[in-house]
């Protein structure tokens, strides 16, 4: 079979995604990664570490109905409020991806944008190209407990 595409052009291809979705990635937000509490009852939580990362982001404001519930539902329902998309060079910059996958944990984890806060539900790669993808996926929820 006869490879119609060369190497130096899937380099093409993978940059100029990359360009996209960095040309439109303008809002700044901020990822918190918290460690778990080894504490039975959560209480005197100072063995809880934080981390946070500032990242420039593509940010998707979805209709923020705190109801989601759906009697009808087959599969898994979208509970995101907010979908943020980071270039994956950025989150390999901050240590965020290791062998390829991410390391961020969703439970543990929350997002602020433009001073709101927002528990993540979802972390994925996204915009596969072969063997590379090209952005990190991050779902939020908007949150009743404090980010910080």
């Amino acid at each position: 079979m006869v490879d119609l595409i060369t190497d130096a052009e899937r380099d093409e291809i993978r940059e100029a995604l990359a360009n996209t979705l960095f040309t439109y990635s303008k809002t700044p937000i901020q990822l918190i990664t918290k460690g778990i509490s080894l504490d039975r009852y959560n209480e005197d939580r100072n063995d809880i570490t934080k981390t946070v990362f500032n990242f420039d982001a593509f940010v998707e404001y979805k209709n923020g109905d705190k109801v989601k519930n759906d009697s009808n539902l087959g599969g898994a329902w979208d509970n995101a409020d907010v979908k943020v998309l980071v270039t994956i060079e950025q989150m390999e910059l901050a240590g965020l991806i290791v062998d390829g996958a991410p390391t961020v944990n969703a439970t543990t984890s929350d997002l602020v944008i433009n001073g709101e806060n927002f528990e993540t539900v979802h972390v994925s790669l996204e915009g596969a190209f072969e063997q590379r993808q090209v952005a990190v996926y991050i779902w939020g929820q908007r949150n009743e407990r404090y980010a910080g």
